[in-house]
């Protein structure tokens, strides 16, 4: 189940949206993409280094 702000973003048409985290103190980024077929989003990338 989305959250209700994924739900906000999908509805505004925000095509996706970056999540940071840490892990061990070092940042990973997850891209989330709207996939238009289904309205929800679906994780595009996971960046450990390089973005």
């Amino acid at each position: 189940m989305a959250s209700p702000g994924r739900r906000t973003y999908a509805v505004a048409g925000i095509p996706h949206f970056w999540r940071v985290e840490s892990d061990g103190g070092r940042p990973v980024v997850l891209v989330h993409e709207l996939d238009p077929a289904t309205g929800g989003y679906g994780v595009a990338g996971i960046h450990h280094t390089v973005l």
